[in-house]
């Protein structure tokens, strides 16, 4: 007589909804206690920085989790909230420089393949010479 077969269950991935959305308050807080000290905190500036502030923070939430155990949820929410703090500036700096950026390495690519020469009007003519016998 064979074994049964034995039938693993796989296992389900679940989102703790709680811990994300402490990670996403976190980056949040940080975010507006830093903005509202700006002079040019626009409504679109505010809103733009916090959406950047919260995305980033529950990836780096939920990112980080499985590194940090269950005595070392301070130090998580830190790491939560320093990313939120950071992310709208590198998100500002990303769009600022990535025109720069393009605008170099097209000029490299073209210092590289060189640009076309143009011929001399004299060497023109003496290519449609006779040649000299």
């Amino acid at each position: 007589m064979s074994a049964s077969p034995v039938e693993q269950a796989t296992p389900a991935v679940s989102v703790d909804w709680a811990g994300a959305l402490v990670s996403v308050a976190a980056g949040l807080a940080a975010m507006l206690a830093r903005l509202l000290t700006l002079e040019r905190a626009t409504l679109g500036f505010l809103l733009r920085s916090m959406f950047t502030a919260a995305v980033c923070s529950y990836f780096v939430g939920e990112g980080t989790r499985p590194l940090f155990g269950p005595n070392q949820q301070g130090l998580w929410l830190c790491t939560v909230g320093l990313a939120g703090f950071a992310s709208p500036e590198v998100v500002t700096w990303l769009i600022g420089e990535t025109p720069k950026a393009l605008r170099w390495a097209s000029r490299k690519v073209k210092g590289w393949l060189g640009e076309p020469r143009k011929r001399s009007k004299a060497k023109a003519k003496r290519s449609l010479r006779k040649p000299r016998r």
